[in-house]
C-alpha cells in the first residue's frame, strides 16, 4: 500500500512537470522495488516457499507501473529538452 501510494504520488509529480526530479526519485524507488523482489524470491526459493508477500501484495504490480512511469518521466525530460 506504502509503494502505491508512492507511486501514486510520483505519477502526479509527472504530471505537475517535475522530470529531472522525477527521473531521479523514480529510478531510486524502481531499483529498491526490484530488490526487495528478488530477495523474497530468493528467500523463497531457500525456504522452498511460496513468495507469499509478493504474490500477495502486488509487488509485481506496482513493478509494472513503476516501470512504466520511469519511461514516461524519461520520455518527458527528452523531448523537453528537445524544445
Amino acid at each position: 500500500m506504502v509503494y502505491f501510494i508512492i507511486w501514486l504520488v510520483l505519477f502526479i509529480l509527472i504530471l505537475i512537470n517535475y522530470p529531472k526530479f522525477m527521473v531521479t526519485i523514480t529510478t531510486i524507488l524502481l531499483l529498491f522495488t526490484i530488490a526487495f523482489i528478488l530477495v523474497e524470491l530468493l528467500i523463497a526459493i531457500i525456504l522452498d516457499s511460496t513468495p507469499y508477500t509478493t504474490l500477495k501484495s502486488g509487488s509485481l504490480l506496482i513493478l509494472l507501473f513503476g516501470t512504466l512511469f520511469f519511461i514516461s518521466s524519461r520520455y518527458h525530460l527528452a523531448t523537453k529538452k528537445k524544445s
